[in-house]
């Protein structure tokens, strides 16, 4: 099973992007998040589903669009 590791950024971004869609709508700020996590968990077990990131040309560095 892959290990999936978190950049600082990408936490950052995840609660700017909830913080903003909150300010509309705190119940699809939450399903965002959920499902997000949720996507980027699946890696665990697929690990070559995710794209691999053109600029750093790593096979074990992946990102879902």
């Amino acid at each position: 099973m892959a290990e999936i590791v978190w950049t600082e950024q990408a936490i950052t971004d995840i609660d700017q992007i909830c913080d903003f869609i909150s300010q509309d709508s705190p119940y699809y700020s939450e399903l965002f998040a959920e499902q997000t996590i949720s996507n980027i968990e699946k890696l665990k077990i697929f690990p070559g589903s995710g794209r691999k990131v053109p600029e750093l040309n790593d096979e074990n560095i992946r990102e879902i669009i």
